[in-house]
């Protein structure tokens, strides 16, 4: 238990130069010293790789053309050194005490294989929130969000990515990040991972999830990726975890109403009313009674009758 083991920390960039150097300083400020970072380049044009390159000597750069974050990640993975990956991305920020504290809980119980901290979002017009900079190696897990979680996930992503520290033997059973996927593919490496392995979230808030306008997700997509993601668990495990809960139907039904909404109130604020009418279709397809989308949904509609009209 002396010896600390290496931890190989991900980081992958596409245009991200406004918020990467507060990332790359949160991960190399790290008191658990053992570590690598990683840092994958997935086409920049801005000027990330310049950032990069300054810290030559102190991170592993490498660069690719734009394939995405799945690729970037995959990229990092089959780099990694380490007995341990962790998951930064080029926005966000780490507490010094995040992999100290997570490789500590990982090596005193060796049937965990991943685990996550609580982590807090941050508007990028407020103060940065305080994070948990002290406390002992025992950590206690953060329940309901620790365990067998594969149903807790199927109703909500409550793993996220920027929080996770995971042993690398892992990958030999799940695989790689789905590339196919532009979106939601890290929740779909979390579910994977959920019918492998317990989860256990450490009862303290070790990362910022980071707001900004010109974060991926407030951009609305042609493809409702969650909602597949989604399915694709459905149709692979079903409704029971690897504990033998079962989710009940009415739940589902509701979690992929939900995702329809999101997804048609997106294009709703973009002006994509054709594309949102068909979404709140879904929603109410997957859960007749949620009332704001067949107002959603008329209003989208005779909307969409007047511009044609007036064409």
């Amino acid at each position: 238990m002396s010896e600390e083991p290496l931890v190989s920390i991900i980081l992958p960039v596409y245009n991200g130069a406004k918020y990467l150097r507060e990332a790359i300083e949160s991960a190399l400020a790290q008191t658990y010293h053992s570590i690598e970072l990683i840092a994958v380049d997935d086409g920049s044009t801005d000027t990330s790789a310049e950032i990069l390159t300054s810290y030559q000597g102190k991170i592993r750069y490498f660069r690719q053309e734009n394939r995405g974050a799945a690729a970037a990640r995959n990229r990092g993975i089959r780099e990694a050194r380490g007995q341990y990956l962790a998951f930064l991305d080029a926005d966000d920020i780490w507490s010094s005490q995040k992999l100290r504290r997570q490789v500590a809980y990982l090596r005193k119980h060796p049937a965990v294989k991943l685990v996550c901290n609580r982590w807090k979002e941050w508007n990028e017009d407020e103060p940065c929130p305080s994070l948990d900079e002290g406390g002992g190696e025992a950590e206690r897990p953060y329940l309901p969000h620790s365990g067998w979680i594969y149903n807790e996930l199927l109703l909500d992503c409550i793993v996220h990515t920027t929080t996770v520290v995971m042993d690398s033997s892992m990958v030999a059973q799940i695989g790689l990040f789905d590339e196919t996927l532009l979106r939601g593919q890290d929740y779909d490496y979390w579910l994977r991972a959920s019918r492998v392995t317990t989860i256990d979230t450490l009862d303290a808030t070790l990362s910022v999830y980071r707001l900004h306008a010109a974060s991926s997700i407030q951009r609305p997509m042609e493809q409702n990726f969650p909602s597949l993601v989604l399915e694709h668990a459905l149709q692979r495990w079903g409704r029971t975890g690897p504990d033998g809960r079962t989710t009940p139907l009415f739940r589902m039904r509701r979690r992929m109403a939900r995702e329809w909404y999101t997804f048609g109130n997106m294009h709703w604020r973009a002006g994509n009313r054709r594309r949102a009418a068909h979404a709140f279709m879904r929603c109410i397809s997957a859960w007749p009674l949620h009332v704001r989308s067949w107002i959603s949904l008329v209003a989208s509609g005779l909307l969409s009758l007047s511009a044609e009209q007036n064409a």
